[in-house]
C-alpha cells in the first residue's frame, strides 16, 4: 500500500472491502500473477471478484509506480520489485504470502498469521525448462550445475539480499510443486468463469 494510506493492516484493508468501500488495485496486467493474486485473496475473504476495482498496467514496475503514487490502493508485487520503495518510506507491506517473514519487513505478518494460509499459493517463482527428451548428459549437467548452486553460500546470500527465497528443488519436487501451483490457480479462474478473450 502506498505509506499515506489510511489503512494500515491487512485487516483495515478486509475490512473497508467488507464494508463495501471503493477500492482499487494495480496489477502487471489482466491474467498476471497479480491480477489473479487479488481475485484469489478476495475469493479466500469470501468477496466476489468485483468486489476492488482492477487497474491493469503494463508491467509490474508501471503498477508499482501507481501504488506509489496513490493511484491505486493496493496491489501484489514480488519483495524485490517493492523493497526499495518501502524502506525510502513510500509504501507499506501488510502481509507476505511466503511460509515465514523476510528479515527486511520482520514486521509484515504472513498470510498463515492472518488466518489465510491459502494464500501462501500466492508466490512468485522460476524454473528451468527444456524440450521433451533431451539427453541425458544435457539433463544431469544442469541437476550437477543447480545441486552445486544450492550449496553456494554467496548464490544463498545474493538471493536473499533481493528479498527472493533461495529454493533449488529436484526435478520431481518442481514437477509436483508446479501441479499445485497449475490446480490452485486453475480452480479459481475456472470457478469464478475467468477468461482472457
Amino acid at each position: 500500500m502506498n505509506a499515506d494510506s489510511k489503512y494500515k493492516t491487512f485487516d483495515d484493508l478486509v475490512k473497508a472491502v467488507k464494508d463495501g468501500e471503493k477500492l482499487s488495485y494495480a496489477s502487471a496486467g489482466v491474467g498476471s500473477l497479480l491480477h489473479i493474486a487479488v481475485v484469489m485473496m478476495l475469493d479466500e475473504l469470501g468477496l466476489p471478484a468485483g468486489a476492488m476495482q482492477h487497474i491493469p498496467f503494463k508491467g509490474g514496475g508501471k503498477a508499482a509506480a501507481a501504488l506509489t503514487g496513490g493511484h491505486v490502493d493496493v496491489m501484489f508485487q514480488n519483495l524485490s520489485g517493492v523493497i526499495g520503495g518501502i524502506k525510502s518510506g513510500q509504501l507499506r507491506a501488510i502481509a507476505v504470502t511466503s511460509e515465514e517473514r523476510f528479515s527486511d519487513v520482520a514486521d509484515v505478518p504472513t498470510v498463515a498469521e492472518l488466518g489465510h494460509k491459502n494464500l501462501e499459493v500466492i508466490v512468485g517463482w522460476s524454473a528451468l525448462y527444456g524440450p521433451k527428451n533431451m539427453p541425458a548428459e544435457v539433463t544431469d549437467k544442469w541437476r550437477d550445475v543447480l545441486s552445486k548452486t544450492k550449496q553456494d553460500n554467496t548464490w544463498i546470500e545474493q538471493t536473499k539480499r533481493l528479498n527472493s527465497i533461495p529454493d533449488i528443488r529436484s526435478s520431481a519436487d518442481t514437477k509436483s510443486f508446479v501441479e499445485q501451483q497449475y490446480t490452485g490457480f486453475k480452480d479459481v479462474v475456472d470457478r469464478l468463469g475467468l477468461a482472457i478473450k
